[in-house]
């Protein structure tokens, strides 16, 4: 059984206690490695109560929390303020968690120092910032040839990292972010591999009706959008097509909020709110919604909708629609294509004309039955290449 150490975004905690799609891979990693046990993890995370709570049933893995200061926290919401309306950054959002992400990285790479003599292997899951953990005190030096980074976004920033992440072995989430790789690092091809994502599928409350819930009258066809209310997941422009629809008797469910489960309405926020108010159509968002409740709004819902408007690497909303077996609407962005094709997904164009695409989409899928019924048949096909058991086992696969 490998010792191996697994370095976090210092963003969200694990287990992921305030969702995440990151954090929710980690967990079924975890999960799994229960059953196989092929790793003796160390997690290292933030610290959150519930998170630590959720760790008592787990014996493989152990967990290393690093607790934020509160005068951090304090000048996190400081310098997304100063972002967000002062300095008016499109990613305002991220300075959100600024100075606890670098408190995590220091004490991090003291956790290294003192204890890197006990690990086989180092894990780095997604954010690049993770290396300067590494770098600090050299740490890399003890794990040559035994680093791991699990992409899954984009990054434009390797923080002064190139060479250590040039070194490491990489997994990515889709053929859309190896390619990113490979045309950003000097990087073997065959260090490269792509590992697809996969999803847990939750249990469902047989009491929870969320037509009752949200006053949704039973006749009724609910569209949903999973996701943080930010500009690059395209709910603007979804509010706006589905304002568009002549059709009555339709919802459409807004399902997250702006951060996670933080106390935080950015400008982008605002307008999505501005924009709902137009509309002669039932529009309901629901905020933040736990994770472990998240099978109900699947399960209850009609349609569900990716509306991306960026190279979206490989949205777990697009499994998850096939998991929770619903009919899916998405843009052409990023990975997405690779997840849903054209004969199990209605696939829209991502350009200027999205807003009339993601319209004609929904009307047509609103009024074409013989459609519909296609896409569940195709769906079902694909169904099996996303069984948690067979990502885990191409995942410790790397690990070698």
């Amino acid at each position: 059984m490998k010792k191996v150490l697994m370095l976090t975004s210092g963003h969200v905690p694990v287990p992921a206690s305030r969702s995440g799609g990151v954090e929710n891979l980690i967990d079924i990693f975890v999960e799994e490695n229960e059953k196989f046990k092929d790793c003796k993890l160390d997690v290292i995370s933030i610290y959150d109560d519930e998170a630590e709570k959720m760790t008592r049933e787990i014996h493989d893995t152990s967990f290393t929390y690093i607790h934020t200061p509160m005068i951090l926290r304090k000048l996190n919401k400081l310098s997304y303020f100063i972002a967000n309306r002062i300095l008016k950054k499109k990613n305002a959002m991220s300075y959100a968690s600024l100075f606890t992400r670098i408190f995590y990285i220091y004490q991090a790479a003291k956790y290294i120092k003192l204890n890197r003599n006990e690990y086989e292997y180092v894990i780095v899951e997604n954010h690049p910032s993770a290396f300067m953990a590494l770098k600090k005190y050299n740490n890399y030096n003890y794990f040559e040839n035994k680093i791991l980074y699990h992409v899954h976004n984009e990054f434009h920033n390797d923080y002064g990292c190139k060479k250590i992440i040039e070194k490491s072995k990489i997994i990515c989430v889709s053929q859309f972010i190896a390619n990113s790789i490979l045309n950003r690092f000097n990087v073997n091809p065959n260090q490269v591999k792509v590992l697809r994502n996969c999803v847990r599928k939750m249990s469902i409350d047989q009491e929870f009706n969320i037509r009752e819930k949200y006053g949704i009258p039973n006749n009724h066809v609910i569209f949903t959008f999973f996701g943080r209310i930010i500009p690059e997941k395209g709910i603007l422009q979804l509010i706006q097509a589905f304002n568009k629809l002549e059709e009555d008797k339709i919802t459409l469910l807004i399902v997250g909020s702006s951060a996670f489960e933080e106390n935080i309405s950015s400008d982008y926020e605002k307008k999505v709110r501005f924009e709902c108010l137009k509309s002669k159509h039932q529009i309901i968002s629901t905020g933040y919604v736990d994770y472990e409740k998240i099978a109900n709004y699947y399960t209850q819902s009609d349609v569900i909708v990716v509306p991306s408007i960026w190279n979206d690497p490989a949205p777990l909303t697009v499994i998850e629609s096939i998991i929770y077996d619903r009919p899916l609407i998405a843009t052409i962005s990023g990975g997405i294509p690779e997840y849903a094709s054209n004969n199990s997904a209605i696939l829209v164009e991502r350009n200027d004309k999205v807003v009339d695409n993601l319209n004609a989409a929904l009307h047509q899928i609103l009024n074409n039955h013989s459609l519909v019924d296609e896409l569940n048949r195709n769906r079902q096909l694909i169904r099996k290449d996303f069984t948690l058991e067979q990502y885990y086992k191409d995942y410790t696969s790397y690990i070698v």
